[in-house]
């Protein structure tokens, strides 16, 4: 990761970290484990070294993006940038003068206002909140283009599409997914 980030993971984390060559990973956990910072870390890390593009982090409420916004703040301080609001996104300098990043906030109470957009990569925060049909139909589109990964990272939540796909990531037969 870039010296610039203000992060330095514990070892469950960084086995998340570990299985970026996973296109789905599920990570389950409950209050206070760090999801939210550590994906925060890893999109600063992959938007600054990956040539650019568009990333997305998608949560149940804008209210809820908002804490994703300022895990940037804490992991990045001033090397990114904050533009506009609801929605808002992130904006990540390239290493060595390499493109701009940018990471997208996005609210899953509107799925509509996210139809059209196209990313690399995409954080579904409090993921078990979101209805399964906007991951179908709505956030998974944005991702088929350009055969990018999901991370789906929430507190348990019953036994909904979000416990299902964390049980994917648990069959060693379904090699696109890890669970943590």
């Amino acid at each position: 990761m870039p010296t610039w980030i203000n992060y330095v993971p514990h070892p469950a984390q960084i086995e998340i970290h570990h299985a970026r060559d996973k296109r789905f990973r599920c990570v389950c956990t409950g209050r206070r484990f760090g999801k939210t910072l550590c994906l925060a870390a890893e999109l600063a890390d992959r938007g600054s070294h990956e040539g650019g593009g568009e990333f997305g982090w998608v949560a149940p409420t804008y209210n809820v993006a908002e804490r994703g916004v300022e895990a940037f703040r804490t992991v990045c301080g001033e090397v990114v940038n904050v533009i506009g609001r609801a929605p808002c996104r992130v904006e990540i300098p390239g290493l060595n003068g390499g493109p701009l990043s940018r990471v997208w906030f996005l609210s899953a109470d509107n799925p509509d206002n996210i139809r059209g957009f196209g990313f690399r990569g995409l954080v579904i925060d409090e993921a078990a909140a979101i209805p399964v049909d906007v991951w179908h139909y709505v956030l998974r589109p944005t991702i088929a283009q350009t055969l990018g990964w999901a991370v789906f990272v929430s507190t348990p939540k019953g036994r909904n599409w979000f416990y299902d796909l964390f049980t994917r990531g648990l069959d060693p037969t379904e090699t696109e997914y890890a669970s943590f």
